[in-house]
């Protein structure tokens, strides 16, 4: 496979070393916060520009352009890129899938390294500081009716945040039993409304809550230390099957 710093004949961009890789970072999974998009380009752990996705559009006409602009307000050619690091989820259905869809399309294109990150390691290092190390923190995201997806960490020292789980789609009253002992639960300002409602119900306390930050800074970061992977095996992570699929089965044979 050819390697992503080469070029054309005659036309080589300037060599890109072991000590300065050019890093492209996408989290596009939850355009549904009203928050947009980002993608950014960095060298050697320095980001180099940034760019943002109109949260109001859609995803899948504004990715690419956003991608484009980014590697040329960062001066580098799309050829350069030696690493894609894209968050995968959980998040909005359609905009997981075009997420993925494009690193993975980026590095089998230019031969590069590809690294899935889970959104959830992400958004947990946008917390808000003052938390003690060791303190527990749940974040939630995906949430549809009565459930959502929770991941518990632990905040660490200058390792980062510890995971204390792999994540789950749990129901709400079960969030908030878990949360119990928990400093802070992650969740945006609908969901926190309704774990609130689901605490009162069972006569529990909801910890204090904030919202979700969805960084591609924060992706770049999560991604130090992770190998990476095979674009054909790199999968978006969403919890629940298509809305259009659960419908289609149900209509075939009937509710289960």
């Amino acid at each position: 496979m050819p390697s992503p710093d080469a070029g054309q004949a005659g036309h080589a961009p300037p060599a890109v070393g072991p000590g300065s890789l050019v890093v492209l970072a996408i989290e596009a999974t939850n355009p549904g916060s009203g928050l947009p998009g980002e993608v950014l380009v960095a060298r050697a752990g320095v980001v180099l520009s940034e760019g943002v996705l109109d949260p109001t559009g859609r995803h899948d006409d504004a990715l690419m352009p956003a991608v484009a602009g980014a590697c040329a307000a960062a001066g580098i050619s799309p050829r350069q890129i030696g690493r894609v690091v894209v968050s995968t989820g959980p998040g909005g259905y359609t905009s997981c899938r075009i997420a993925v869809t494009a690193a993975k399309l980026i590095a089998e294109a230019s031969g590069c390294g590809l690294v899935g990150v889970p959104t959830a390691l992400g958004v947990v290092r946008r917390i808000p500081h003052g938390l003690s190390p060791g303190a527990t923190v749940s974040v939630c995201l995906a949430w549809k009716r009565g459930d959502a997806w929770r991941q518990r960490f632990a905040v660490g020292e200058a390792g980062g945040p510890r995971e204390l789980d792999g994540g789950a789609l749990v129901p709400l009253r079960e969030v908030v039993e878990g949360a119990r002992g928990d400093a802070l639960v992650i969740a945006d300002a609908e969901l926190a409304g309704m774990l609130g409602e689901a605490a009162a119900a069972i006569g529990a306390s909801l910890p204090a809550t904030a919202a979700p930050v969805f960084s591609a800074r924060a992706i770049l970061e999560a991604s130090a230390g992770l190998a990476p992977v095979d674009p054909a095996a790199l999968v978006p992570l969403y919890p629940r099957e298509p809305e259009a699929v659960s419908k289609w089965r149900t209509l075939k044979e009937g509710p289960r």
